[in-house]
């Protein structure tokens, strides 16, 4: 699970998010027939090379374009493809490489094994004046973060705090993105996740 908070001008904001839904190995049959092909295809377009490499850059605006349109290619609803190309881009632009664009052709293959849902049917559904549950719909975690903080949001405008809880989701890539999202809004924002049981 993961929540997000935000503090600020006595606004409090939170999201959590449930990752330990079952894995469905092929979940959906009629994604792409190989989103890792699309990504080696269009990564030798682009001339990516090694970004270890100290000489590779590369435009923030052309990144967020090719990692939205690797999705997009793959069969991922525009929005999704979207809010999860603007987590990774902005992990790597913080500094934060392990949760950023180095996870792409990780996030193609979850999508080429069906453990994505790459046209999900979101569901927000107040529960209290600051409290909500937030279903994903199996699709990407940064996705649904992004969705379930401006609903957080939108309830700490109204009551002063919001709490979102998020389930059917998945790996929700750097958890600052969300904090970020009420920073932006006069808010402060917090960000923790739990990891699987190491211990069964």
């Amino acid at each position: 699970a993961y929540v997000v908070y935000a503090f600020g001008m006595l606004r409090y904001i939170g999201a959590v998010k449930n990752t330990a839904a079952p894995v469905i190995t092929d979940l959906y049959p009629t994604r792409p027939a190989s989103a890792q092909t699309y990504f080696d295809t269009y990564s030798q377009h682009w001339h990516v090379t090694d970004m270890d490499d100290p000489g590779t850059q590369v435009d923030e605006q052309s990144l967020r374009r090719f990692v939205t349109d690797a999705f997009v290619a793959a069969g991922v609803a525009e929005s999704v493809a979207r809010r999860t190309a603007d987590g990774l881009v902005a992990a790597s632009l913080r500094g934060v490489d392990s949760h950023g664009i180095r996870l792409l052709p990780h996030y193609l293959r979850e999508l080429d094994a069906g453990r994505i849902n790459p046209e999900p049917d979101f569901h927000f559904e107040k529960r209290a004046a600051a409290v909500g549950s937030f279903d994903a719909d199996h699709t990407y975690g940064i996705a649904a973060g992004k969705q379930a903080m401006q609903e957080a949001i939108g309830l700490a405008e109204d009551a002063g705090a919001g709490h979102v809880s998020v389930k059917h989701s998945t790996h929700n890539g750097s958890m600052a993105c969300f904090g970020l999202m009420a920073a932006r809004e006069d808010m402060i924002g917090i960000a923790t996740t739990h990891t699987s049981a190491n211990t069964r």
